[in-house]
């Protein structure tokens, strides 16, 4: 078998077109920062340098220590995660970076056709049947984004970046092997607006904070082109929970505007219950934009107890009043499970 050698990327330096000091990058970085004066440069193509004009940061008012403070206090909170979450959690790793976003403001306008799924009953008497019918259906939807598109190759590079994007999921609570979570405690990121407090691009806060300044690698035109994919799918998934069968969607995005867009995040690592978590807590809003987390006992025993207790209430209830006393004992068992599960686990001590 042939070896692969991996051949590290060859370092370059550009001298600003702003203040002539030099610009560190590395092959494949096309959006460049000077970390002396904050201007930017977009590499379109061979030989062709283009300073971006417009380029805005959202002002990091979060440094180290107020970040994992800010995590600590989220991981307090909710009743699903274990009591003393956050003062509990071990703090593994804290990584700061202000990473590069294409922000492309636009409309989407959606038209859908469809068949919903129905069914009637027909005839009378020993003739009488439920019979299965289509019935058409459509309808049109539309929504303005300021859709966020990372601006590099690899989105799996560092941990959340897709979570920024509307409907991606970005709370992921840890049941382990509990089966009844009914997926609670997950979340869905909303369609915010992400230009909404930004400011012109400038180093102030960034240096002193320990964040650390991100290059981008992907130009104008590829992250509209990428936008507009994602928001045609988004609609496209959106539009299949309308009807039974979706026949047709048609989608127009409308791009009214880009704007690069400099986030600043802190990645926090902490380890509970001999498995590891991650948080990204944004350093500009202070708020936690994605994380990971234990799920907690008491929450487990809620769960479990609200689906055995009630179901057996209902069926004992049902069965003793109509006298089918089988299906009234069955009940019993039911409600005599959760109270056995209730005090197996608080028995164990198990978080």
């Amino acid at each position: 078998m042939a070896e692969t050698t991996n051949v590290p990327s060859e370092n370059k330096t550009l001298n600003c077109s702003n203040c002539g000091a030099p610009i560190g990058y590395v092959e494949g970085e096309s959006v460049l920062t000077c970390e002396h004066c904050g201007s930017t440069t977009m590499l379109a193509g061979f030989d062709q340098i283009v300073t971006i004009q417009s380029h805005s940061i959202m002002r990091p008012r979060l440094d180290e220590n107020s970040a994992v403070k800010t995590a600590r206090a989220w991981l307090s909170e909710g009743r699903l995660k274990p009591s003393g979450l956050g003062d509990a959690a071990d703090l593994r790793s804290v990584s700061g970076r202000v990473l590069p976003y294409w922000i492309v403001k636009s409309f989407a306008s959606t038209s859908w056709r469809g068949m919903n799924r129905k069914t009637r009953t027909v005839g009378s008497g020993q003739q009488k049947r439920t019979e299965e019918y289509w019935e058409p259906t459509s309808g049109r939807f539309s929504e303005n984004y300021t859709w966020p598109v990372y601006a590099r190759e690899n989105e799996a590079e560092y941990w959340g970046l897709k979570f920024l994007e509307p409907g991606q999921k970005c709370l992921f609570p840890d049941w382990r092997k509990f089966i009844f979570s009914f997926g609670m405690g997950s979340k869905t990121s909303p369609n915010a607006n992400l230009l909404e407090g930004r400011v012109p691009f400038s180093l102030d806060g960034i240096t002193d904070s320990g964040l650390k300044i991100v290059n981008g690698q992907i130009v104008q035109a590829r992250a509209e082109e990428t936008a507009r994919a994602r928001i045609v799918q988004s609609h496209d998934a959106k539009a299949a929970g309308k009807a039974t069968r979706i026949t047709d969607c048609d989608t127009t995005v409308t791009v009214q505007g880009t704007e690069l867009v400099y986030l600043p995040m802190w990645e926090i690592v902490y380890g509970y219950g001999g498995r590891d978590y991650r948080v990204l807590v944004n350093a500009a809003s202070g708020a936690v934009v994605a994380a990971e987390y234990p799920v907690g006992r008491t929450a487990k025993i809620v769960n479990f107890d609200l689906l055995f207790g009630i179901l057996g209430g209902l069926l004992a209830a049902a069965g003793f009043g109509t006298g089918h006393h089988g299906v009234g004992w069955a009940g019993v068992a039911l409600v005599a499970v959760a109270v056995a599960y209730t005090i197996i686990s608080l028995v164990s001590g198990k978080k």
